[in-house]
């Protein structure tokens, strides 16, 4: 087998700017030759299924997929049937993701790690069409490192909120994947339970079990939480009535959400959105 081709940031974008944004479409599984490179690589799959064959490995991809490539990653896509695998790439120094550990990840937990494969985490699909979106903005920025900063930022912030979902809890990939996923949707989210088992493809009785085991809470407490959450943002940031606010969030009776918000805020729905908006000076 050739060595690969090593590519270098130089040769797509001039002197002074700081990234490269792409889109490609991989409709053919045939072999190409693998490559590395001078910079490294945020990459993600918005449609379709292929392979990503990287360091000696096939790894199935698809739609929701996100890579963090490393410099040192020698790989290529091939693409998959019926549908082509079409991926935004955005490409920049090495140095960058180095910046943002020190900045941000000081006590680690930094995605970029060193393991033998590139981090791979699966978007959901309101992350999927932020990402999408902050990368179509990127593209039409300033080439500047204060551009680049703005979207990487988003994406470690979408790439790590299962953790915060999670708190201090080491859920198993399979129910931290169904987490992004139920967080980010109050559809989802209101419909309880039921919602999150059938996203992480198990019975509930399983989902449960798994909570108690990782956690120490029961599927139940997780969901309130999150939707008491989710009812004290839309507190802070909407003038909906409660008892809406209280609907939407999957909590219908009124006395029972008044009960659980004042065991997690210790104040009532009412107080908690003047005491919110007391800093504007109302």
């Amino acid at each position: 087998m050739s060595d690969p081709t090593r590519l270098r940031l130089r040769d797509f974008v001039p002197r002074g700017s700081h990234f490269h944004v792409a889109r490609g479409v991989y409709a053919s599984a045939a072999r190409r030759r693998l490559h590395t490179h001078d910079f490294v690589e945020v990459c993600w799959v918005e449609s379709g299924a292929g392979v990503h064959v990287v360091n000696g490995e096939r790894v199935p991809l698809q739609a929701g997929d996100l890579l963090l490539i490393r410099a040192r990653d020698a790989h290529d896509f091939r693409g998959g049937r019926p549908q082509p695998l079409t991926l935004l790439n955005v490409a920049f120094e090495p140095d960058v993701p180095n910046d943002l550990r020190r900045r941000y990840f000081p006590r680690g937990g930094f995605p970029w790690h060193a393991g033998r494969l590139p981090p791979c985490v699966r978007l959901g699909r309101g992350a999927l069409a932020r990402t999408t979106e902050a990368a179509e903005r990127l593209a039409q920025a300033p080439q500047t490192r204060l551009s680049l900063d703005r979207f990487l930022i988003g994406v470690l912030d979408e790439v790590t909120y299962p953790r915060r979902l999670q708190a201090t809890a080491d859920l198993p990939p399979w129910l931290a994947r169904a987490v992004r996923r139920f967080g980010e949707d109050p559809a989802q989210l209101a419909a309880g339970g039921g919602a999150l088992a059938a996203l992480a493809g198990r019975s509930p009785a399983h989902v449960n079990r798994t909570f108690r085991r990782h956690s120490g809470q029961t599927t139940t407490a997780f969901v309130n939480r999150l939707r008491l959450d989710r009812a004290a943002l839309e507190l802070r940031l909407t003038s909906k009535p409660i008892l809406e606010i209280a609907i939407d969030c999957g909590m219908p009776n009124l006395g029972y959400f008044y009960r659980r918000f004042g065991e997690r805020f210790d104040t009532t729905p009412r107080r908690y959105r003047l005491r919110q908006q007391a800093v504007l000076g109302g």
